[in-house]
């Protein structure tokens, strides 16, 4: 059994019964696929993660390695970022992605009225796009 095999299983486990991960990093293959109802169980899973939930929320950080080295991580969520026009308060993550067959995708989280809101936008056709709508189904149906 390969490591993929087991992350697969587990996804089974999760009720994930559209996805099937060929490699760890998303990027496009054969035979590699999700669905939006199968990324908001990863989703809710992930921000019950005290470590993913903390990294998502930031805009950037820098990281010490025992040698003395570092290097500074930046969040290309611009819904974090306020200098961006796209910046939203209420917005503390979670994951941007764009492959060539996924288009621009964002998995945004949002501190709503009522708790977490989880808007996501797959296929659009530029970064832009995914955020402005992102936005408005925030503000239309958040």
């Amino acid at each position: 059994e390969t490591f993929m095999d087991a992350v697969n299983q587990d996804a089974q486990h999760l009720g994930m019964v559209s996805t099937h991960f060929v490699t760890p990093d998303g990027i496009d293959r054969t035979d590699h696929y999700t669905c939006a109802q199968d990324l908001l169980i990863i989703a809710r899973l992930a921000l019950q993660n005290p470590i993913i939930s903390k990294y998502a929320d930031f805009r950037q950080d820098t990281v010490v390695f025992e040698s003395g080295e570092s290097a500074t991580w930046v969040n290309s969520n611009l819904l974090l970022d306020r200098s961006s026009k796209y910046y939203h308060p209420d917005a503390f993550g979670l994951k941007t992605g764009t492959t060539s067959k996924a288009g621009a995708c964002l998995l945004a989280a949002f501190r709503g009225e009522n708790g977490t809101v989880i808007v996501g936008v797959f296929g659009s056709p530029t970064n832009e796009t995914r955020y402005e709508d992102t936005l408005y189904l925030y503000k239309t149906y958040g």
